[in-house]
């Protein structure tokens, strides 16, 4: 099986499709070829514009003939110390970020309460000491 893809320059960032996408089958091949009759050819610009003047043509060999992969996603904005994945280091990293000077552990605790991570855990305070005790002392020592 062949598919043809291509990067997308959208706002001046790129977005690769060889790295986005789920490829149905086992990668045998990548072929890199020039594009042609391109929307951004017939445009002007300025700056430090680099047009995309390729595109790929990955060669898969499918191992079961009836099935695909693929992946769904959905775009959504959450806080991260609400999501069931984050870590101590990223709730407390996050927290830090919106100081913008040194700051005391009570206002650390007040950003911190109320959020899914410190609900129900009793020692939600002393966990918050420990990884900034833990991460403090390792940025020193590096």
């Amino acid at each position: 099986m062949a598919v043809l893809v291509g990067d997308i320059k959208k706002r001046g960032k790129l977005y690769s499709m060889i790295f986005e996408l789920i490829k149905p089958g086992l990668l045998e091949s990548v072929i890199i070829k020039a594009q042609h009759n391109c929307y951004s050819d017939n445009n002007r610009y300025n700056g430090r514009f680099i047009p995309i003047v390729h595109e790929y043509l990955l060669i898969l060999r499918k191992e079961v003939s009836l099935q695909y992969s693929a992946l769904l996603t959905n775009r959504r904005e959450a806080d991260i110390r609400d999501m069931p994945g984050a870590t101590w280091r990223d709730i407390v990293a996050d927290a830090m970020e919106e100081f913008d000077c040194a700051t005391g552990l009570e206002r650390i605790y007040t950003k911190l309460d109320g959020y899914k991570r410190t609900h129900g855990q009793q020692h939600w305070k002393e966990k918050v000491r420990q990884t900034l005790q833990t991460y403090i002392w390792l940025s020193l020592a590096l």
